[in-house]
């Protein structure tokens, strides 16, 4: 994740989680109020899928606006054709 110079001094924290699959920052002292940025690169398997979800769930920040980028590896459907890759249901979507 590349951050022009002049945002360094919003950042308040900062990391990169598991094994490199995410990381993420947030900012503080902007118009608008806080916000942070999440860059994921998400495992092909399903459970290691899981587990990322569930670890940033608890660790994530949750007083600020979230912008979420990245490569998901997952697919919305049961009737996608794919090579890799895990199903997300309708209500872990929606969540």
């Amino acid at each position: 994740m590349l951050l022009n110079n002049k945002w360094d001094n919003f950042v308040v924290c900062y990391e990169i989680a598991i094994r490199n699959k995410s990381q993420w920052l947030k900012m503080e002292g902007l118009l608008g109020g806080p916000i942070s940025i999440l860059n994921i690169h998400a495992p092909n398997e399903s459970i290691e899928g899981s587990k990322l979800w569930e670890y940033l769930k608890m660790k994530l920040p949750k007083d600020c606006k979230w912008t979420i980028c990245g490569d998901f590896n997952m697919v919305e459907g049961p009737n996608k054709s794919i090579e890799c890759g895990f199903f997300f249901s309708r209500i872990e979507r929606i969540a």
